[in-house]
């Protein structure tokens, strides 16, 4: 009988064993898969971001903007560790009147990506602040144009438009006092030749925010900038058929004048290439005093009145 006790029950721990065996070396590896992973300890500086409980109240500044926090975690975390998921946030409750408080930072105001991050240390464990009273304001918006256009070229500024060109801010008190505008992200002039248009955001400092997302539209105009020359002892020549059997003679033959254009089509214009005549068609015999003409690019003016000529209409031979 008590052999064949034994017989079934070894029979049912024989029964399967390749089965048996492969579990109890997978049982083995994860144990100590669990058991072996290594834990790392790493120190993340990360933003610190405060509101006041009631919205009537506004933190005006702030002992620092950020912490040094101590962080345990798998290995296998370390990228969540190294990534923006990690943030602190601690709300401040029980505030009613302005003034200035301090509070503690504890572990459940770091927030974490994981629920195998733990926190072991936070720097500095006490943060100061200063509460205000919340108001909304009304600011004009200013756009922070940077750099220069190309040479030759420049922004009309008093022709700049900016569309809402004021907008609404929310924020403390003491802080929003202190302010007349608020400008737009920068605007690169550099190089430019031609008027433009962009869809630019606000720069607000800290605490501050508008009451709604608010996007601006800004036009800036570029044009050639002008300029003036002088043009010193141009010739003149006369031009047309004076009255029959008469020619022209110039007692003026050159004159100084000034133009006036765009610098670059001024730079550009060579003496050479100012052509000033006087029209002598038809003109009687005798002296004449005749203001000149001007052959000119289409951008570029005389400055003033046109000069005169004296001339005598004589008699051919």
């Amino acid at each position: 009988m008590g052999s064949n006790w034994i017989r079934p029950m070894w029979d049912a721990v024989t029964e399967h064993w390749g089965l048996k065996l492969v579990s109890l070396f997978l049982a083995i590896g994860f144990w100590f898969y669990a058991v072996g992973e290594e834990t790392v300890e790493v120190v993340r500086n990360i933003p610190l971001r405060i509101e006041t409980e009631k919205k009537e109240m506004s933190v005006a500044s702030q002992s620092v903007n950020s912490l040094n926090v101590r962080l345990r975690a798998p290995r296998s975390l370390l990228s969540v560790l190294s990534s923006n998921e990690v943030k602190a946030f601690h709300r401040v409750s029980g505030v009613t009147q302005a003034g200035e408080y301090s509070f503690r930072i504890n572990s459940d105001d770091i927030k974490l990506g994981s629920g195998e991050i733990r926190v072991t240390g936070i720097f500095p464990e006490t943060v100061g602040v200063t509460i205000d009273e919340t108001i909304v304001k009304k600011l004009p918006v200013v756009p922070n144009l940077v750099g220069d256009p190309a040479y030759g070229y420049k922004v009309l500024k008093e022709k700049v438009e900016v569309d809402p060109n004021a907008i609404l801010i929310e924020g403390p008190k003491v802080q929003l006092g202190k302010l007349d505008a608020v400008k737009t992200e920068p605007i690169e002039l550099i190089g430019r030749t031609h008027s433009f248009r962009k869809l630019v955001r606000i720069i607000l400092e800290p605490n501050l925010k508008p009451t709604s997302e608010t996007i601006i539209d800004v036009f800036v105009p570029i044009y050639e900038e002008y300029s003036e020359r002088s043009f010193p002892k141009i010739l003149v020549k006369p031009l047309g058929v004076p009255a029959k059997d008469a020619y022209a003679e110039l007692d003026t033959e050159t004159i100084s004048f000034d133009l006036k254009g765009p610098a670059s089509e001024l730079e550009r214009l060579s003496q050479a290439g100012v052509f000033v005549y006087v029209d002598v068609t038809n003109l009687e015999k005798g002296s004449h005093e005749i203001p000149v003409k001007f052959v000119l690019p289409e951008t570029v003016s005389l400055k003033g009145q046109p000069p005169k000529v004296k001339l005598t209409i004589k008699k051919s031979h």
